[in-house]
């Protein structure tokens, strides 16, 4: 999503803080009132009504219970942002005056508690408050934003069901997908990792059959109770003793069931089991492992019958793209504290969120939002207790409201301006939204995106003049006329976009730096007198174009979300890039690395850029300032002859003597 500012000053999370008191009602009425997964009707009514009134285009029943908002903002990228709706079968036993009280009736036609166990009504709340948040203040962004209410991502089929029903078909593809879960940690703290964030999950049904007896008359059964505890201590062993102490897996028994009456052996036993890796290799030997042993077990026994094995569910692992990750990580670093973003390592935990990018084949970023109260944190972490606070799916998990509340919407709505989402929007973008083109910031600031689409494209044309001159000079066909001024006027922003990953450059793929740069040697070729009188003006150009291309690429930079001091280099390399090409073209040391403090001037300019976005000074004045330093220093420096020290050696007089009759001679060469 293209935007404004990454900030707490950005209009959007302005509002936030008069729309929590609304946000906490919607989150304790969804929390009193939790459906089972396939059944979450009342709360995608919810979802669904509030994106209506927000202006949102919905679409329900998507999936079953499934709903989709699309808020379509111009022109730009496409931003997926998904929250799971669904609770769990669990007694609610944690006292809160809005707690649930329940129950309904599961797939299996039993009547069972219901808890939102998880923490998914808070991810409700956190995507209504997000969505709602965007709505407002629309004219700080462009592009569509996509909010997906998913249901049933306890029982691991939510997101395959949408995606069965047509959601790629119907909706426009995301060129990011982003999602989020509360999890112990302290409130207001945010956690996450590139690469594998939460690991393969797959649930099992095991059926053992034995023969029933009356209680009195063991000898006449075979007895599944006793099976099925031999098979339960048997399966414990294939962590602790077939797999490495390196490779990691988890294999939890949920459920037991055999018989109902103490004095009656019953025909057989069932047991649910869940197993958790980040390995596909080590998943498959665990799942071969349990056939094993359950089928060895009724062997044992004498079973009459090998047992039943049925899948429930399963989940993919769900990876993290890497360099989204690392763009959505520094957005927060900006945004938050630097001590409430932290690295963690692979959650055990397994979601089927990870399927939206994995099958639409676009990058996904998957993260955790702390929601224990941080005292209480704190405290159980000194004294080495932290297990004993109770986590998702226990009947007593409950995140405090506040902070979490807060951060779960400052998180969505900071990850979904993330800077760098516009470069793979180049198969339905216009000029400027190319996959190279400048960064569009948003209808709420068009001076700025005018103002860097007119220095790119000013600097290009002062940069190919000077390639032009340079060619008449040396007596170049016309070929050769036309052809150096486009490598002197797009080189460095060619560089600059092939380094940060914006492929096709800019220079490439729009139009409009191909036609100032012939323009520029064409009316250097048939009038070349006349551009020759323009020498001493020519060369307040050149400053200027050394200024505008410098600002331009590091704000560029900054927008794909390159480090500082690598956005201010790349700054550096767009400004003297072209100058660089035509010398050495033209078989010359190129003068940008030998006079009047050519590439110093362009890195003072991208430094002030840098510095200005770390202390999130308005971009427009910040981009003007470091033009007018970068242009100030190369015009002094021309003015008094200015440049850094230079090596004495064996005939450095005459290298000297050169240079200076360039500067007099040949001064439009520096263009």
């Amino acid at each position: 999503m293209n935007t404004k500012e990454t900030s707490s000053s950005d209009p959007a999370l302005a509002r936030l803080s008069g729309l929590l008191t609304e946000l906490e009602a919607l989150y304790t009425d969804l929390h009193a009132h939790p459906e089972l997964s396939m059944q979450e009707t009342r709360t995608a009514g919810l979802a669904a009504e509030r994106l209506r009134a927000a202006g949102y285009e919905v679409t329900t029943a998507i999936g079953k219970t499934g709903v989709v908002g699309l808020l379509r903002n111009g022109e730009g990228p496409t931003v997926m942002l998904r929250a799971d709706m669904d609770a769990l079968p669990v007694e609610e036993m944690t006292g809160l005056p809005y707690d649930s009280r329940l129950r309904a009736t599961d797939r299996d036609g039993k009547r069972v508690p219901v808890m939102h166990a998880c923490g998914h009504d808070m991810h409700v709340a956190w995507l209504a408050g997000a969505t709602t948040l965007f709505a407002q203040a629309r004219d700080t962004w462009r592009g569509t934003l996509m909010a997906v209410f998913q249901p049933a991502e306890e029982t691991g089929e939510g997101a395959q069901t949408m995606i069965d029903d047509g959601l790629f078909d119907r909706f426009p593809k995301p060129e990011i997908v982003l999602g989020q879960h509360v999890m112990v940690g302290p409130a207001g703290t945010i956690g996450g990792r590139a690469g594998v964030i939460t690991s393969a999950g797959d649930s099992l049904q095991i059926r053992l059959f034995g023969r029933g007896a009356h209680g009195s008359m063991p000898q006449a059964s075979i007895d599944p109770v006793v099976m099925v505890a031999a098979t339960v201590m048997r399966l414990q062993t294939i962590v602790s003793r077939e797999l490495a102490a390196a490779e990691a897996a988890v294999v939890t028994i949920g459920s037991l069931q055999a018989g109902i009456k103490e004095n009656v052996i019953p025909d057989e036993a069932v047991i649910k089991l869940n197993v958790r890796s980040f390995d596909e290799g080590v998943r498959k030997r665990v799942l071969a492992a349990i056939e094993r042993i359950v089928k060895a077990e009724a062997a044992a026994s004498g079973a009459p019958r090998p047992p039943e094995i049925t899948p429930l569910d399963r989940y993919p692992v769900a990876v993290n793209d890497p360099a989204a990750s690392q763009r959505v990580a520094d957005a927060f670093r900006r945004h938050f504290s630097p001590t409430g973003v932290r690295e963690t390592g692979p959650a055990p935990a397994s979601e089927d969120f990870g399927s939206f990018g994995a099958e639409w084949h676009v990058p996904s970023v998957f993260w955790f939002v702390g929601g224990t109260d941080p005292e209480r944190y704190a405290k159980a972490k000194e004294a080495g207790r932290l297990n004993e606070i109770p986590t998702n799916h226990s009947p007593r998990f409950a995140p405090v409201i506040h902070p979490t509340l807060r951060t779960g919407v400052e998180a969505l709505i900071i990850a979904a301006r993330a800077p760098g989402w516009h470069h793979r929007a180049a198969d339905r973008a216009g000029p400027g939204l190319q996959s190279g083109g400048l960064p569009r910031l948003g209808v709420g600031e068009p001076t700025m995106e005018t103002l860097l689409l007119v220095l790119d494209l000013v600097g290009t044309f002062v940069f190919a003049l000077s390639g032009a001159m340079a060619g008449v000079r040396h007596r170049l066909d016309l070929f050769g006329v036309l052809v150096l001024p486009f490598a002197a006027g797009n080189a460095g922003g060619i560089a600059r976009d092939l380094l940060i990953g914006a492929v096709p450059p800019a220079a490439i793929s729009d139009w409009r730096y191909l036609a100032v740069s012939l323009l520029a040697g064409i009316v250097t070729f048939w009038r070349p007198l006349a551009v020759d009188r323009l020498r001493s003006p020519v060369l307040l150009f050149d400053a200027a174009g050394l200024a505008l291309f410098a600002v331009a690429g590091t704000q560029k930079a900054l927008a794909f979300g390159l480090h500082p001091v690598m956005a201010a280099l790349l700054g550096m390399l767009t400004g003297i890039g072209g100058g660089m090409t035509r010398d050495l073209l033209l078989a010359e040391i190129p003068i940008v690395l030998r006079a009047d403090l050519y590439a110093v001037a362009a890195l003072a300019g991208a430094a002030v850029v840098v510095i200005g976005a770390a202390l999130r000074l308005p971009a427009t004045a910040v981009t003007i300032a470091g033009a007018v330093l970068c242009f100030g220093l190369r015009f002094v420096a021309i003015r008094r002859g200015w440049h850094l020290p230079v090596a004495e050696g064996p005939g450095q007089a005459a290298i000297n003597a050169g240079a200076a009759k360039d500067q007099q001679d040949d001064g439009p060469r520096r263009l």
